[in-house]
This record gives structure tokens, sequence and C-alpha cells, in this order.
């Protein structure tokens, strides 16, 4: 006998990948910074091994903020 399974991926609450240099905006209701635009720089790892992306925000100045919290401006 053969038998066969098949493997669909299902991908929950898809996101579209943010490229350096995209339009972004802070989505968090719990931060004081939430809906602030800015460009996209980079995902860079923090001194505890996390993983934080960086914003430069209108105004020129920089933030780091986690990656599930960014979405691109439309």
């Amino acid at each position: 006998m053969i038998f066969a399974v098949k493997i669909c991926p299902i991908i929950d609450n898809a996101q579209p990948i943010i490229e350096i240099g995209s339009n972004v905006y802070i989505f968090n209701p719990d931060d004081d910074m939430h809906l602030q635009t800015g460009v996209f720089q980079g995902n860079y790892q923090h001194v505890n091994s996390e993983i934080r992306s960086l914003v430069v925000l209108d105004g020129n100045k920089n933030f780091y903020t986690s990656p599930h919290t960014l979405r691109i401006v439309n």
C-alpha cells in the first residue's frame, strides 16, 4: 500500500514584505508612537538578541520598534 500526505500551509494574517526604503507607519495602540510615519531602514539584532526594526521618522528621528508593529503606507 502506498500512502500519500498532502501538506497545505496556511498563512494566518499575512503581511506584505517590507523592503528597505518603504514608507511605513507604526501600528501599536499601546505606544505613544502609534500611527507615526517614516522610512523603514532594516531589521537589526538588539543587544538582548531580539530583532528590532529601524524607522527614520518624519522629522529625521531614529526609532527602533518590533517588526510586527510596522505597516506599509498605501
